[in-house]
């Protein structure tokens, strides 16, 4: 009987798709630092930039400290024994082929090529690109290529570029092949693509000033930034020659930190902000809100090294093993909002009863107050903590005069108000 019971038990019961973001910090010491990067080659190996660096080759079960020469700006795990990192000074890169026990220099610079090393990346175990600041206006950034494994870095950039500095690390390059990148130099506030393997870069017309990029292929890559209220998206599907605006998630307060593909499915990103987690399954068209985003407050970085795992840094680290999905309920009444929004009344007029709803994709303290024509307090509608969600909510006017008011939503990244009419 128990078991003809627990049987139509499992049928009866919504269908959902639990979280697969598991916490995997396991005594790793992030705060008051939240690091600057990571990178993984699979579900077990990781390594991660905070302080020092930190590997694991368990899922994150047991995490093993690295002593590094200086603050790592960037890393790349190419296998469990093969790493670089990218310091930002001074202006050397260093490698590892035994999980990180010892380090050589493999790039060793000086401030007369760069004030900072911002970025490394390698397509296989010989060929890579790294990236440094211009060490001043009348000299070029610094561009890197190796060929053989990192015992030799050319540099490539002699006449362009001049002055250009990143702004934040990494975030603002994307190589896609040794001959192929997108830089947006923070100096000038243009895009650039190189198509010659560093020697020459063009300016691109991006629409927006850009925070963070990242590229699937030659042509098809997404740009995010700010150009007014809310934050912007663009995506290309031709090199960065045309760009359509896209509907961008979360707030005008929320930073980009990652844009990140899914290997395999290039219709599946996922979008790393200050505050949240976004997955879209149709190429950026619409997005929806990770439930793990509750469990940390500033993002960081996200890595998928194959089509079904992902790494998360923020204040906490997290693996997931169906990273091509949203990790979330599937029922209609669990789907969070991605932006903050506050919606006209309904009706309006109205007497004395009147409907105000209102979206908030983070959970926090929520504050719905209404104020009459000259600017005071005459009801507090809501005041307390609200979990991320969807919100519908009647207000009676029974004890106000017939008047204009203003009703105005408060979180802690988002204040909205609108006018309402009580006619009586």
């Amino acid at each position: 009987m128990k078991k003809t019971f627990i049987v139509l038990l499992y049928f009866l019961l919504p269908s959902i798709t639990f979280s697969q973001w598991i916490d995997v910090t396991n005594g790793l010491l992030i705060i008051p630092s939240y690091g600057f990067a990571m990178d993984a080659m699979d579900s077990v190996n990781c390594a991660v930039a905070i302080d020092w660096l930190y590997i694991t080759s368990n899922g994150g079960v047991t995490w093993s400290k690295k002593y590094v020469p200086y603050g790592v700006e960037d890393v790349v795990m190419i296998d469990p024994n093969r790493l670089f990192i990218t310091m930002g000074t001074p202006i050397r890169i260093y490698s590892s082929i035994d999980g990180g026990n010892n380090w050589n220099i493999s790039y060793n610079g000086d401030s007369t090529k760069s004030i900072f090393m911002n970025y490394v990346h390698m397509f296989s175990a010989s060929l890579g690109v790294s990236m440094g600041d211009a060490p001043d206006t009348t000299k070029p950034a610094l561009f890197l290529i190796t060929t053989d494994g990192g015992s030799n870095w050319r540099s490539m950039n002699n006449l362009y570029l001049l002055g250009a500095y990143s702004g934040d690390i990494w975030r603002r390059l994307c190589f896609t092949s040794l001959s192929t990148g997108y830089f947006y130099d923070s100096k000038s506030q243009k895009l650039y693509k190189t198509i010659d393997t560093c020697k020459t870069w063009s300016a691109l017309s991006s629409p927006i000033n850009v925070t963070a990029l990242n590229f699937y292929s030659d042509e098809y890559g997404f740009i995010h930034g700010a150009l007014n209220y809310p934050n912007s998206l663009n995506r290309t599907t031709d090199g960065g020659l045309t760009w359509q605006s896209m509907t961008a998630p979360g707030s005008a307060g929320e930073t980009c930190y990652k844009i990140e593909f899914v290997p395999g499915n290039p219709s599946k990103l996922w979008l790393l902000t200050s505050d949240n987690l976004y997955f879209s399954n149709d190429s950026g068209m619409t997005w929806r809100r990770d439930p793990v985003s509750d469990k940390f407050s500033y993002g960081v970085d996200i890595v998928c090294p194959d089509s079904k795992h992902g790494w998360l840094q923020a204040e906490k680290i997290f693996r997931n093993s169906n990273a091509d999905q949203i990790t979330s309920v599937i029922n209609d009444d669990k789907i969070y909002p991605v932006e903050y929004k506050l919606y006209q009344n309904c009706p309006n007029p109205f007497n004395p009863t009147t409907t105000i709803n209102y979206s908030i994709p983070k959970a926090g303290n929520i504050k719905l107050t209404v104020y009459n024509a000259i600017g005071s307090k005459v009801a507090t509608i809501v005041n307390e903590y609200k979990p991320a969600g969807n919100y519908s909510i009647q207000f009676n006017a029974t004890n106000l005069a017939s008047g204009i008011y203003l009703y105005r939503l408060e979180t802690g990244y988002y204040t909205s108000a609108k006018k309402f009419i009580l006619l009586k």
